[in-house]
């Protein structure tokens, strides 16, 4: 799919004023396939994660968002054309997950939060099972991905490293199709190999 260029203008916006801002950094980029479907699926710990995330990395990004944002005016428009699919939180959004799964068929990339919320303390959370039911209905793969700096964005205005993205390596979903459980069973497990990943990330920068 061609990128619009309002997404490439503002990928790129976005990309300086971090670099000259917030310092940002960006380690295993080159995890990330330059096409075909992938998950970029990452802890979540601001608002402002999806741009960031999708700042950093080349690819054009689909992702869901509560549809909250999508009742102001000028926000609507905006996220709309940065690819952002309204999903109703509190329930089964059908409609949401139909499309969204319906980028990524189409050989795109898309950010997901195995978490399915943000984080408030920063600490990640339990593994919520639908990225692990995505990812096998889509057969795509998934990249871990850990951000960190965006939850205090005035402490770490100017500072080295303020703001960092860290792509891990590439979790293949083929092993998973073989496996003899229940599919919930499977979904489970995916979404806690893809949050074990994350962890395992956020213990190797900390080091």
């Amino acid at each position: 799919m061609k990128v619009p260029f309002f997404y490439k203008l503002s990928q790129r916006v976005v990309f300086i004023f971090l670099k000259l801002f917030f310092r940002l950094q960006i380690r295993g980029e080159q995890n990330v396939p330059g096409e075909g479907r992938i998950i970029l699926a990452s802890n979540h710990i601001a608002a402002l994660d999806p741009p960031v995330i999708g700042a950093s990395t080349r690819r054009m990004l689909f992702y869901l968002a509560k549809k909250e944002l999508f009742s102001v005016p000028v926000l609507k428009s905006v996220i709309k054309r940065l690819n952002a699919i309204p999903v109703d939180r509190g329930a089964g959004d059908i409609k949401a997950i139909k499309i969204f799964t319906h980028a990524l068929n189409n050989d795109n990339a898309a950010l997901l939060f195995p978490e399915g919320t943000r984080s408030r303390d920063g600490n990640l959370g339990e593994a919520k099972e639908g990225i692990g039911m995505i990812a096998l209905k889509t057969n795509s793969d998934i990249i871990p991905c850990l951000i960190s700096g965006t939850d205090n964005l005035k402490q770490n205005f100017l500072k080295k490293n303020g703001i960092s993205i860290t792509f891990g390596n590439c979790i293949n979903i083929e092993p998973y199709k073989n496996m003899v459980l229940p599919k919930r069973d499977i979904y489970k497990k995916i979404s806690q190999d893809v949050l074990n990943a994350i962890k395992q990330l956020k213990d190797t920068n900390s080091n």
